[in-house]
């Protein structure tokens, strides 16, 4: 570098206008804007996590899965931590929504267990949300619950639902496997 060429510290401005240099500056913004950050993250990050609960609506789906794929161990500590998570939600709204999830997730130990008295229990879910693939799972889960009851109506009525309305899903193809448990 030719010092000719800059004969002082470019960035020192207190040696023409009497302020602080560049990095003084800067380091005075980040400190001011790293308390500000922790001012209104910390509080706002505290009341979303109590308000929405949102670490239960990931084990729901999370219990689906197991409960499709037949991991009976995995669901049921999935459904222990649900059912863990579910106790520190003290919003009133979110808990509404959440113990169907909860109920949801229960029936899916029942039917993963063939349990009777646990799936007659858990069976009265209701759908939280209007989308046509949730309600023919519904449909599916009230039609995979009478099955185990016994009830050969109840789910002939649920699952034909499942194949009329979802006739291109998964749900389809396993509300066939029941169906044809009960035609043999």
């Amino acid at each position: 570098m030719d010092q000719n060429k800059f004969p002082d510290h470019y960035a020192d401005f207190s040696l023409k206008k009497g302020q602080q240099s560049m990095i003084g500056t800067s380091f005075i913004m980040g400190i001011l804007s790293l308390v500000l950050s922790y001012l209104i993250g910390l509080p706002v990050g505290f009341a979303i996590g109590a308000v929405a609960g949102l670490v239960t609506p990931g084990l729901y789906y999370k219990a689906k899965c197991e409960y499709f794929l037949g991991n009976n161990d995995g669901l049921k500590q999935t459904v222990e931590a649900f059912d863990k998570e579910f106790s520190f939600v003290k919003n009133k709204k979110a808990r509404i929504y959440l113990t169907d999830m909860q109920k949801t997730v229960h029936l899916f130990a029942a039917l993963a267990e063939n349990d009777t008295g646990k799936t007659a229990e858990c069976r009265d879910i209701k759908p939280w949300n209007k989308f046509a693939l949730h309600i023919g799972f519904w449909h599916y889960m009230q039609g995979a619950a009478a099955a185990c009851l016994g009830e050969e109506k109840e789910t002939i009525n649920h699952l034909m639902y499942v194949r009329k309305n979802c006739s291109e899903t998964v749900l389809a193809e396993l509300a066939d496997g029941i169906l044809n448990s009960f035609r043999s």
